[in-house]
């Protein structure tokens, strides 16, 4: 019995060292999740002129392409306003536009597409007299 475990464990140590010794080093190359780091804005320029923006940053370097889309909020209705998008290959991307905007409400929706998955994000601003 002792000497069928002995052989046993033997050719277990034998199949164990002529199986493939580069599991490791491929584990090794694979990159942890990531994370984006999504953000936008409205940001006042000059009396009615705004800049809207979104911007991304990810966790390595990446084809990272990042966008918005404002809308103006009208009885209940996303009336279309500007869209922008900019794309590059990095760890950041930003899109910008310069509009000029009434008193109201609006929603600025940004968005991310990427090899690191990332939700839309939604604002509302209110811009007043």
């Amino acid at each position: 019995m002792r000497k069928c475990f002995c052989v046993l464990v033997l050719i277990l140590i034998f199949c164990l060292s002529m199986g493939d010794t580069s599991v490791v080093a491929k584990d090794a190359e694979i990159a942890p999740n990531a994370a984006v780091g999504l953000s936008s804005g409205l940001t006042l320029v000059s009396g009615s002129t705004y800049r809207v923006w979104a911007s991304a940053t990810a966790f390595l370097p990446e084809d990272v392409t990042v966008g918005f889309t404002l809308y103006r909020v009208l009885n209940g209705l996303y009336i279309y306003v500007t869209s922008g998008s900019a794309r590059k290959y990095g760890i950041y991307a930003k899109a910008e536009r310069t509009v000029t905007l009434s008193p109201g409400s609006y929603r600025l929706y940004a968005w991310y597409i990427g090899e690191t998955q990332s939700d839309g994000i939604n604002a509302y601003y209110t811009i007043l007299l």
